[in-house]
């Protein structure tokens, strides 16, 4: 074969040669060699990290709302459970002062006391009770509104103090949830401004204390 004959046949096979497409495929291996794989890495790392931050944003669209109520739930339950024991340490004083004190005395003096206990938990009014020596206690006012006391001496030479008392639950989405009566109006709390604010729900903790009564207190006139 002559040196045309050559020429023509290497003519003939650049013409059949794949050229690339758009995309860049196929490719031989001499566009392989030419071709910058770099912007290809690149512009499939971007796409990728797109996607990425598009699902970790659906994560935590979804797992946000539960963990915020698990988290305000615990919460809600920490303060519930310290306001029972208040309750009951409430409940203790009112019987312990019934004991000393006369029975036409027993609920005014035991409702005092119990009172005074639970200004510490209530959350109302800024303007309420006073603690001699210490001042005035945040926050207690309304608690007469949302404290009930009974007081009775079943069985004989007990004292049975029962108390009954309406808990703010000041913490959001659950407290709606965990409440099982509205706050009473009179029990409002005010804002800033001076203007009374949306009350809090409110849930009923009932607390029961027994002492016994080794004497019984009487007039003089009864004494032989």
């Amino acid at each position: 074969m002559g040196a045309a004959g050559r020429i023509g046949i290497v003519a003939t096979a650049l013409h059949a040669a794949p050229k690339p497409c758009e995309c860049g495929w196929p490719l031989n291996a001499a566009q392989r060699r030419g071709y910058n794989w770099s912007t290809m890495s690149n512009a499939y790392g971007q796409a990728n990290k797109s996607k990425r931050q598009g699902a970790v944003m659906l994560e935590f669209i979804v797992s946000f709302p539960l963990i915020l109520m698990l988290i305000l739930g615990a919460v809600q339950i920490a303060h519930i459970w310290l306001a029972r024991v208040v309750v009951h340490y409430a409940a203790y004083c009112a019987a312990r002062t019934a004991l000393v004190s006369m029975d036409t005395e027993y609920m005014p003096a035991a409702q005092d006391a119990a009172e005074q206990i639970l200004s510490w938990v209530h959350v109302g009014d800024v303007s309420g009770r006073t603690v001699p020596g210490w001042g005035n206690i945040p926050g207690s006012g309304g608690v007469h509104a949302d404290t009930e006391v009974t007081i009775s001496e079943t069985p004989e030479w007990n004292v049975c103090a029962e108390v009954k008392y309406n808990f703010n639950l000041i913490t959001p989405i659950m407290g709606p949830l965990m409440a099982n009566r509205p706050a009473p109006e009179e029990n409002l709390i005010p804002t800033e401004t001076g203007d009374w604010g949306i009350p809090f729900p409110q849930l009923t903790l009932t607390e029961t204390v027994y002492l016994p009564k080794p004497y019984r207190c009487t007039m003089p006139a009864e004494w032989p």
